[in-house]
């Protein structure tokens, strides 16, 4: 075990926290802020080098490249925007191939459910109090995609404890 033993404690604080304000900024603005990935990636960074070292960065390193490669081939689709591209791979620095295709998994299952509740809403007539957030008209117009930010948070969330062990584990 590395460092202190609330660090685990702190780093999972800190990663399920961007993962809910990524989810809150992509359902209001269907962007995901570079700087939430780029603090995912740095921290994620950090604590695997301080904790297994560069062979448990390199494992971990080698499943968010994994993942990157996968998260472009959703954007070429055009499945995903490039914030969930960064955001995921940056969340998949954490869960290394180690946790990865857990992660993958609830990302799937969250965005199957994501894509049911959009389209459920999507249904109905947005009463007009509603229709005046303009997040709420934007979510509700069917030519607007899905903010996937929510599966990709919703998924890190699931593998909260796994992701962060694995950061330890190396």
């Amino acid at each position: 075990m590395s460092a202190l033993p609330v660090a685990p404690v702190i780093l999972a604080a800190l990663f399920a926290t961007t993962m809910l304000v990524a989810m809150g900024w992509d359902v209001a603005t269907y962007e995901i802020p570079d700087t939430l990935s780029i603090l995912l990636l740095a921290v994620g960074s950090v604590a695997l080098l301080l904790g297994p070292g560069w062979s448990g960065f390199a494992v971990h390193a080698l499943g968010a490249l994994g993942a990157f490669a996968f998260g472009v081939g959703m954007f070429a689709l055009g499945q995903w925007g490039g914030g969930d591209v960064k955001f995921f791979t940056a969340a998949s620095l954490w869960a290394g191939w180690p946790v990865l295709a857990g992660y993958l998994f609830w990302v799937a299952v969250a965005g199957g459910g994501l894509a049911l509740a959009v389209l459920a809403f999507r249904r109905f007539n947005l009463p007009e109090a509603w229709a005046a957030r303009p997040w709420l008209a934007r979510l509700h117009r069917a030519e607007q995609g899905l903010p996937y930010g929510v599966a990709l948070g919703i998924g890190g969330l699931v593998m909260l404890r796994p992701v962060v062990a694995s950061v330890f584990a190396g």
